[in-house]
Order: structure tokens, then C-alpha cells, then sequence
């Protein structure tokens, strides 16, 4: 029990901070102008790894690709137990998008190399992509950094 609440305060976090960043990009947030609104300097503010799976041209397929499917989940499963994801899941809402965190530090091109080559995205059933999270406010809880 107290794990879950554990988890629905870091998801609400998590939310909160997705939020004020998706909204201050809405009204024109640019760098030089984040800075000013942000305590502490740019060094304290940690970046992360994001990638997005996306619905690809061939994602109708999906249905008959269940090893394939079961293939890139272990990819993920894998990089969750040596600690490489901070969290991963699904957006609600359409379209279908998948969203993963990666710990601060991580190889970025050994997880490219490994998404460009994994079946799912080379059939086009999913599309990936590759974004840097600097987090402006707030915190996002890292076991293996001990944030």
C-alpha cells in the first residue's frame, strides 16, 4: 500500500511538471527566457533522456507481430532491471503513445543503436523518437542517482 501512494505522488509530480513545461512552451517559453524564470543555474538542472514510440505507417499490423511485439518489450524490460529507465508507460488518449525516461547518464547511442534496429520500428509498425528533458522545476526521483 504505501509503495502504491508512493507511485501516485511521483506520477502526480511527474504530471505536474509535464504540465508547467507543455504549458510554457505553449506560450512561447524559449530558453533564454526559461532561465529567468528558473532558480539555480543551468548545471543543477538536470537533463533526461526521453524516447517516444510512436504509431507507425504499418501499426495496423501490430495484431500479427506478437513476437515482435513481445521482443521489444523485453528490450524495455531489460533496460528497467539494470536500472536505465526511471519510468516508461502509455499516454491516454489518442494517438497511441508510449513515453520512456531514462536515467541521467545513460548511453544514448547504445539505446538508439538498439530502437533503429529493433524489428518493430524497422517494419514500420513503430516510429521512435529521441528528445533531451532539461527539468526546469520540480524533481524527478532517479534510484540509481540517488535523486
Amino acid at each position: 500500500m504505501r509503495s502504491s501512494m508512493w507511485q501516485r505522488q511521483l506520477l502526480k509530480g511527474t504530471r505536474c511538471v509535464i504540465a508547467m513545461a507543455v504549458g510554457f512552451a505553449a506560450i512561447g517559453g524559449s530558453p533564454a527566457v526559461s532561465q529567468e524564470v528558473t532558480r539555480g543555474s543551468s548545471a543543477q538542472q538536470p537533463t533526461y533522456l526521453l524516447v517516444f514510440n510512436k504509431p507507425g505507417r504499418n501499426f495496423a499490423r501490430l495484431g500479427e507481430m506478437r513476437e515482435l511485439a513481445l521482443q521489444h518489450r523485453d528490450m524495455y524490460l531489460k533496460w528497467a532491471d539494470t536500472g536505465e529507465i526511471i519510468v516508461s508507460g502509455r499516454l491516454e488518449g489518442e494517438p497511441v503513445l508510449g513515453i520512456t525516461v531514462f536515467r541521467r547518464g545513460a548511453d544514448e547511442q547504445a539505446i538508439r543503436r538498439a530502437l533503429d534496429t529493433d524489428p518493430l520500428v524497422k517494419a514500420g509498425v513503430l516510429e521512435v523518437e529521441f528528445r533531451r528533458w532539461t527539468i526546469q522545476m520540480g524533481a524527478l526521483l532517479d534510484r540509481r542517482d540517488g535523486d
